[in-house]
């Protein structure tokens, strides 16, 4: 897998609707640029060519595992945030 999902996405939180897909399944560029927000200036025709990309199962398999990863790490910090709340109550 050789995307450049950064130079797309910058930080509007859309980076996630796109590894979803990837995960999923979705290879299409096109399909995959729909994720983008709308307002990023980037022009479609760029993120075609970022989000087309060669796709090698190991490369996706370790997407997942990151993203399974990065998903846990943020359950942990609500938890801590949570603990924290309940530790010093207003």
């Amino acid at each position: 897998m050789n995307i450049k999902i950064q130079h797309v996405i910058g930080n509007t939180g859309k980076w996630q609707e796109i590894i979803k897909s990837i995960i999923a399944g979705e290879r299409n560029a096109e399909i995959l640029a729909s994720c983008c927000d709308s307002r990023i200036r980037a022009h479609k025709k760029r993120y075609y060519k970022i989000l087309n990309g060669v796709w090698k199962e190991e490369h996706v398999f370790e997407l997942e595992q990151s993203y399974s990863i990065y998903q846990f790490i943020m359950l942990l910090k609500e938890c801590d945030a949570k603990i924290e709340e309940r530790k010093n109550p207003e």
